[in-house]
């Protein structure tokens, strides 16, 4: 049986630490620990135990873990000192929740090298599993004082401080994770649910996005967005929201969609009850027209030239066959030195109310200002024949002007 002795080093190649996609690249999903592919040390005991670590990993793909588990014991069994053999063992326990064994088998790999960081990672998740906090904690604290780079390990110590009830701690792992992982969908979900707890709606809703972008079925991230858009007052953004979440998991939604979709319908529900009950009041209600009418009528009458414009205005786009609220945009314009502007809407009033002797004889002066003097004169007679009262200096308008052609 051969043994090799000083075998050449091929490189530490972490494996996919998203089982069972073993070739992902991306940074997802919660930390479960990292196998080892290549020598953490330079040499190896004996050959065959690198051939049981390579089928080893090829289970470990197809998520076999029982072989897996059978071709890492063969593994450390030929190479008691086969660290990376022991960490790999250990997470197979691990993955069939055998957690105990998986503790035990990480901890062998410690021994034979003391201070690795994988390993002591692993030994972390291996705690966080058997719900032992402050062990993972420990362990996950070590691994990333050896590791700081790696993202998963940022986060899952993020997990252990939440699951200890230390949201500062876990919002400063989660920022560390952020660091080296930006779209990291994970770290992404964690902080922007630990910020929109304390009311952190900004920096909650950046990140909330961004992980639901990053893994559109968050439905938790959904869930929460909706609830800072409803506290907003955005209620058609807010149950956008709680759709998305109850869309993602239908038969499990989240519990903050279901009470944010159960309290926009009672609100709106609530809203039209009301409305009903108030408007019940009223058996004859002016029209919208004359409600503007009479709005511009106490503006007009308070001064505010402006103010009564707009009503007239708006009393006249209600109701186009109206003339009166044409008849006063005319005077106001007139009052404003506008004569031009008052005849054209006094023109268009008189279409609709051609028997009214007052508007003849606005038009007419206008006409005057205008220096349309026939027309003017032409509008002061169909004034007096409706029963208005010309001034007898305005009748004799066209003798005392020059010729102008209407």
């Amino acid at each position: 049986m051969a043994i090799r002795r000083n075998s050449p080093n091929r490189g530490i190649t972490q494996k996919a630490i998203n089982l069972p996609d073993a070739a992902a690249k991306a940074v997802k999903g919660p930390f479960r620990g990292t196998m080892q592919a290549g020598p953490a040390r330079p040499t190896r005991a004996h050959g065959l135990s690198d051939e049981h670590q390579d089928r080893g990993l090829i289970y470990v793909e197809k998520t076999i873990w029982d072989d897996a588990i059978k071709e890492f014991q063969k593994s450390v069994d030929l190479s008691p000192d086969f660290s990376e053999g022991w960490n790999n063992l250990g997470l197979c326990y691990l993955y069939v929740d055998r957690v105990e064994e998986g503790v035990k088998a990480i901890k062998e790999a410690l021994k034979h090298y003391p201070g690795w960081h994988l390993a002591l990672a692993n030994l972390g998740y291996a705690y966080q599993k058997a719900g032992k906090t402050d062990q993972a904690l420990e362990y996950y604290n070590q691994a990333v004082a050896k590791f700081p780079k790696n993202p998963q390990i940022w986060a899952a110590l993020g997990e252990a401080h939440e699951a200890a009830g230390k949201s500062d701690q876990a919002i400063e792992a989660y920022k560390n994770a952020l660091q080296h992982a930006p779209k990291y969908d994970l770290a992404n979900h964690r902080i922007g649910l630990l910020l929109a707890r304390r009311s952190d709606f900004d920096e909650a809703e950046k990140h909330l996005k961004i992980a639901l972008e990053l893994n559109p079925k968050a439905a938790d991230a959904a869930g929460v967005l909706g609830a800072i858009s409803a506290r907003r007052g955005n209620l058609d953004s807010a149950r956008e929201y709680f759709e998305i979440a109850k869309s993602i998991k239908p038969d499990k939604v989240p519990p903050t969609a279901v009470r944010g979709l159960a309290a926009i319908e009672t609100y709106q529900k609530g809203i039209a009850s009301a409305q009903d009950e108030l408007l019940s009041q009223f058996q004859d209600l002016p029209s919208i027209a004359e409600c503007m009418y009479n709005a511009g009528l106490s503006y007009l009458k308070a001064g505010n030239n402006d103010q009564a414009k707009s009503a007239f205005e708006n009393a006249a786009h209600e109701d186009e066959k109206w003339a009166e609220p044409l008849m006063y945009l005319g005077l106001i314009a007139a009052m404003q030195k506008r004569p031009l502007e008052a005849k054209k809407h006094w023109d268009n009033a008189r279409k609709l109310d051609p028997k009214n002797g007052l508007l003849a004889e606005g038009i007419g002066l206008a006409c005057l200002a205008l220096g349309l003097a026939k027309e003017a004169d032409k509008n002061f007679e169909e004034a007096r024949k409706l029963g208005r009262t010309v001034a007898a200096t305005v009748q004799s308008s066209s003798a005392s002007l020059p010729a102008t052609k209407a």
